[in-house]
C-alpha cells in the first residue's frame, strides 16, 4: 500500500462521491456534495482522506474522516462543534485497523478546530463508529426516538401488525384483535388533543418567505433558556434549512395579536402524506406557545390530507417529550414487542465534551440538552 495522507482539495469531490456509493449506495451529485461539504455555513468542512496510489486510478480513495462545522449554544456561550458524517472506509481496508487509526490522529488535528464533537448515528455497522469513538474519550449519551401524530389510525393499525409479525399473512388472530384494541384506544385518546381556539397569529410560509432575521432575534434573547442546543445564527439556518438541496422545508411563524412579534416558529417538511418536524422553539420557553405551533401544525396536517406528523428527539429528552405528549404524539417504539423485553442502549448520540466542561454535571443531564433534527443531517426522511 502506497498511502498518501492529506485533506480535502478541490477535484476530490468525484472520488468521494464513487466511495459515498460503493458504501451507501446513493447516487450524490457533485452540488449536493457541495452544499453539505464545500459551501457550508463556515465554509468548507474537514475532510481527512487517505488514498492508496498503487489502485487503479478511480478507486484510490480507501478513506475519509469528516466533520460538518455546527454551531452549539452551551447556555447561551458558542462553541463550535464537529459533527461526524460520511466517515467511511474501502471495503478493501475492513478490519485491518487502518481507518480507527486514521480517524485517531485526524481526530487529534481537529481538535484544534472544533472544541465539541458529536455523532448522531453511532449504531451504524454494527455499532463500529460509537465503539471507536469511545475509544476516543466520546460520552455515549442517548439514542434517537420518533414521536407521531396519528391523524389516520387505519394507517397505524397496519403498522403495528408489521411491527408484530414478519409476514402480515400469518399474523395469529390474537394478535389482530389486539392491534385493533390498540387502536381503537389510541382513537379515542386523540379525540382529546384536537386543536382548539387560536391565542396567535400563525401563517405557514416558504423558505424564501421565512424571516430569518426575526427567527435569529428570537434565538438570541431565549438561548440561555435552551441549555445545550444548536446555536441558531442566521448563517447556520440559512444553510441547513434554505440552501438544503435535499428537501423544501416549511416554516410555521406565530405572532402574538397585539404587536405582532415573533413568540415561537416549527419548521417542518411535508411529503405527500407524511410531516416531519425540524425544529421548534417558543418565546421563553413557554408551554402555551408550544402547545399552540403543535395544534396549527395538526390544522395544517388535516387540511392537507396528512397521515402521520413525526417528531424524532432523544429519548432521555424530557421536556420535549412532555409538549409532545402533552399534544397527543406517541413514541413509536411502545408499538414493538421489543421495547418490553430488551433494555434500551444509548448508543446513537456520542458527544465529546471540552476539558473545561467535562466536570460540569449538567452536561451529561438530558434535561439541559434541547435536541431536535437539527442536529442531523438534512437528508430526506425514510
Amino acid at each position: 500500500m502506497n498511502k498518501l495522507v492529506r485533506q480535502f482539495q478541490s477535484g476530490d469531490e468525484p472520488a468521494i462521491n464513487n466511495l459515498y456509493r460503493m458504501i451507501t449506495g446513493i447516487d450524490r451529485s457533485i452540488k449536493e456534495h457541495n452544499w453539505e461539504w464545500v459551501n457550508t455555513w463556515r465554509g468548507i468542512a474537514s475532510m481527512y482522506l487517505i488514498f492508496d496510489q498503487d489502485r487503479p486510478a478511480d478507486d484510490q480513495l480507501i478513506a475519509q474522516y469528516s466533520l460538518i462545522p455546527t454551531p452549539l449554544s452551551v447556555w447561551g456561550q458558542s462553541y463550535l462543534s464537529g459533527k461526524t458524517e460520511n466517515c467511511m472506509s474501502h471495503p478493501a481496508i475492513r478490519g485491518s485497523g487502518v481507518f480507527f487509526y486514521h480517524e485517531r490522529d485526524s481526530f487529534n488535528i481537529a481538535q484544534q478546530t472544533y472544541q465539541f464533537f458529536f455523532t448522531t448515528s453511532g449504531q451504524v455497522a454494527k455499532g463500529a463508529p460509537g465503539a471507536i469513538r469511545k475509544k476516543l474519550g466520546y460520552l455515549p449519551f442517548d439514542s434517537w426516538v420518533r414521536y407521531i401524530y396519528w391523524l389516520d389510525t387505519g394507517i397505524l393499525y397496519e403498522v403495528i401488525l408489521r411491527k408484530w409479525v414478519s409476514k402480515q399473512n400469518n399474523t395469529p388472530w390474537w394478535k389482530r384483535c389486539t392491534a385493533s384494541v390498540f387502536v381503537k384506544l389510541i382513537h379515542f385518546y386523540l379525540l382529546w388533543f384536537q386543536p382548539g381556539k387560536v391565542s396567535g397569529t400563525s401563517q405557514t410560509i416558504s423558505e424564501s418567505e421565512a424571516p430569518l432575521d426575526e427567527i435569529t432575534t428570537l434565538w438570541q434573547t431565549n438561548k440561555t433558556f435552551y441549555g445545550i442546543s444548536i446555536d441558531r445564527n442566521r448563517a447556520y439556518m440559512e444553510w441547513r434549512i434554505n440552501q438544503n438541496p435535499y428537501i423544501v422545508h416549511q416554516y410555521l411563524v406565530l405572532r402574538d395579536k397585539p404587536n405582532g412579534h415573533l413568540i415561537g416558529y416549527l419548521i417542518f417538511t411535508h411529503n405527500s402524506n407524511l410531516i416531519d418536524v425540524v425544529d421548534m422553539l417558543a418565546d421563553t420557553k413557554q408551554k402555551k406557545i408550544f402547545k399552540q405551533l403543535l395544534n396549527d401544525l395538526k390544522r395544517y396536517a388535516r387540511e392537507n390530507g396528512v397521515n402521520q406528523i413525526r417528531f424524532s428527539i432523544l429519548r432521555r429528552s424530557k421536556f420535549l417529550a412532555r409538549r409532545l405528549r402533552a399534544a397527543g404524539f406517541i413514541p413509536n417504539h411502545i408499538f414493538s414487542w421489543a421495547t418490553f423485553r430488551k433494555s434500551i442502549l444509548r448508543n446513537q448520540f456520542y458527544v465529546f465534551i471540552p476539558q473545561d466542561l467535562k466536570n460540569h454535571l449538567e452536561m451529561t443531564r438530558p434535561e439541559s440538552w434541547y435536541v431536535t433534527d437539527l442536529f442531523r443531517e438534512g437528508r430526506p426522511y425514510d
